[in-house]
C-alpha cells in the first residue's frame, strides 16, 4: 500500500508507516464526512461499490479509488505533509 500512496499522492512512506497511515486514513473518513449527510454518504458508497469487481486483478487499487477512500487518503497524506513529525511515532511497538 505504501507504494500506492507514494505513486498516487507523492508522499514517500516506508513499510514502518503502514499502521500509522491506516490510522490517519480512518481519521480522514471522520474528518472528511463531518458535514455530509448520512444519506449522501450511503448513496455515494452504494454507487461506488456497485462498480467494483472483487474478482478483478486491480480490485485493491480500484477500491482505493472510490470517492470515500480517496478522500480519506487525501486527508491522511495532507496531514502527514503538514505534520511530518508524526512519522516519528512508532505504532508497531506500542
Amino acid at each position: 500500500m505504501m507504494g500506492y500512496i507514494e505513486e498516487n499522492y507523492g508522499v514517500e512512506l516506508g513499510i514502518e508507516h503502514e499502521y500509522l497511515f491506516s490510522f490517519l486514513h480512518e481519521i480522514g473518513h471522520y474528518m472528511t464526512l463531518l458535514d455530509v449527510s448520512i444519506s449522501t454518504v450511503l448513496s455515494r458508497a452504494e454507487m461506488d461499490f456497485a462498480r467494483l469487481n472483487p474478482k478483478s486483478p486491480t480490485y485493491e487499487e480500484d477500491y482505493r479509488q472510490l470517492t470515500l477512500e480517496r478522500m480519506a487518503d487525501l486527508w491522511a497524506t495532507s496531514f502527514i505533509e503538514e505534520n511530518p513529525e508524526v512519522l516519528n511515532i512508532n505504532l508497531i511497538n506500542v
